[in-house]
């Protein structure tokens, strides 16, 4: 389990900054031959922002005045870190596999 913790943090990573759903995540684990569920994959995403690796920023409906229940956006709370994790050629893991 943790390879899967490690690939969801490479993933988050690697688009940081851009809409994601736990639903996208969970694609691109398929994708790259790994069955997953999307409740397996909020908890790993729930146990990366805990430990403060990660950090949510919800969206928000300024003519709404609401927040936005899907395609949150996660970022790193050290650049250091993404660094460490994803070698150049991985930096964008999302458009490699579209």
């Amino acid at each position: 389990m943790i390879a899967l913790l490690k690939t969801i943090a490479r993933y988050l990573a690697s688009i940081i900054g851009s809409p994601v759903s736990m639903k996208s995540i969970t694609d691109y684990l398929t994708s790259a031959g790994r069955k997953v569920s999307q409740n397996t994959v909020s908890d790993y995403v729930e146990a990366l922002t805990e430990s403060f690796i990660f950090y949510l920023v919800e969206r928000f409906d300024i003519v709404g005045k609401q927040l936005l229940k899907v395609n949150n956006k996660f970022y790193m709370v050290d650049m250091g870190i993404r660094n460490h994790i994803l070698s150049r050629k991985r930096y964008d893991l999302k458009s490699a596999h579209e």
